[in-house]
């Protein structure tokens, strides 16, 4: 199993080869795509009454 890496923008910006503002813009899409996915989910699954465990 693949273990998770905490990721600063400054880390990004060097790996990507872009600059550190693009960077944090990039971080910020990925948390905002991840909890909208969260949320849909969550509204699917009581819409459906689908148990979570």
């Amino acid at each position: 199993m693949e273990q998770l890496q905490v990721i600063t923008a400054k880390d990004l910006a060097t790996l990507m080869g872009v600059h550190i503002n693009t960077a944090k813009t990039f971080i910020k899409d990925i948390k905002d795509e991840y909890s909208i996915t969260v949320v849909l989910k969550c509204h699917v699954y009581s819409y459906f009454k689908v148990s979570a465990k």
